[in-house]
C-alpha cells in the first residue's frame, strides 16, 4: 500500500551517545550526537548510573555510539521534552565486556511512557541469534506521546544484573502515518482485512525489506534509514502488519 504524503519536517529529533564525554559528529554520515554526561535529559534517579568503555572495538561497529555506554545496577531514566504525537525510538546496544560490567550477561527491561518495550532483555543473546551472529543490536519502536509533552525512557535491571545502553535516537513522525486514517488503514500481511492502529498503540519494527533501488541506497528523515519503497513490517499484539512508504517524503544524505 503506497500513501501519497507531502514532505515532512521533524519537530523533535535527538541522537544521544550514552557515556560519551562530549558532543561528537559521526564521521560515517556527519550526524551530530549529544553526550548524556551531566545531561539535562538524565532524571534525578539516574545519579546511580555510571559510564563505561567497551573493552574492544569489533570491525562491525563505529566509535559512536557503540564504544561507550551508560549502565546501572539500579533503574535509571531519561526524560526528553517533545511535542505530542508518535515518536520513532531507536536503541543502540553493543553486547561485549566493558570496563565496569559485563554486557554479555546483562538482563534488563525498558519502558517508554509506561509502555513496556523490552522485558528481561539480553542484548547479547538477541544479537547472537541473528543470522549471521552479531555483537551489536538496534531495536526500533513507535511510541505515542499523548497528553504530556515528555518522552520518558526507563532502564530497569533484572535482579543481580545491570542495565545498559549505548545510544538513544528518536524523531517525530507525521500524523496518521501508521493509523488513525480509515481510508489508508494497514492490512494484515497476506490479507485484505484492514487493521487501523489506535493512536495509543506502541509497536516494534519486526523487519525492513528493500523492494526497489540499489543496495545501500539509504534515505533519511533525520536518523530514520529508509530504502526506496521500503516495506516495514511491525508486530502488534502478536500480529504482523505491513506498510509501504514512498521515499519522496524523506531527505537523502
Amino acid at each position: 500500500m503506497v500513501l501519497s504524503i507531502a514532505a515532512y519536517t521533524t519537530t523533535d529529533y535527538i541522537l544521544l551517545s550514552c557515556g560519551e564525554s562530549s558532543d561528537t559528529t559521526t564521521p560515517e554520515d556527519g550526524r551530530k550526537s549529544s553526550t548524556d554526561e551531566k545531561s539535562k535529559f538524565l532524571a534525578s534517579n539516574s545519579e546511580v548510573s555510571f559510564t563505561a568503555s567497551a573493552s574492544y572495538q569489533d570491525h562491525s561497529v563505529t566509535q559512536v555510539p557503540y564504544m561507550t555506554a551508560r549502565a546501572s545496577h539500579d533503574k535509571f531514566t531519561y526524560s526528553f521534552p517533545v511535542t505530542p504525537g508518535l515518536k520513532f525510538l531507536r536503541f543502540y546496544f553493543y553486547a561485549v565486556n566493558y570496563s565496569r560490567f559485563d554486557g554479555t550477561t546483562s538482563l534488563f527491561s525498558v519502558t517508554a511512557n509506561n509502555y513496556l518495550l523490552m522485558k528481561n532483555f539480553s542484548a547479547f543473546l538477541t544479537a547472537s541469534d541473528k543470522t549471521p551472529a552479531q555483537v551489536f543490536l538496534i531495536k526500533e519502536f513507535m511510541v505515542p506521546v499523548l497528553d504530556k509533552e515528555r518522552l520518558t525512557v526507563t532502564f530497569s535491571p533484572s535482579p543481580n544484573s545491570v542495565a545498559f545502553v549505548n545510544g538513544i535516537e528518536f524523531v517525530s513522525m507525521p500524523n496518521n502515518l501508521y493509523g488513525g486514517n480509515q481510508e489508508n488503514s494497514l492490512p494484515f500481511v497476506g490479507s485484505n482485512i484492514p487493521f487501523d492502529l489506535l493512536s495509543t498503540t506502541a509497536f516494534e519494527t519486526a523487519y525492513r525489506l528493500n523492494v526497489g533501488g540499489q543496495d545501500g541506497a539509504v534515505y533519511s528523515c533525520q536518523g530514520i534509514d529508509i530504502v526506496p519503497f521500503a516495506v516495514a513490517l511491525y508486530e502488534v499484539q502478536g500480529q504482523v502488519i505491513g506498510h509501504m512508504r514512498p521515499v519522496n517524503c524523506f531527505r537523502r544524505y
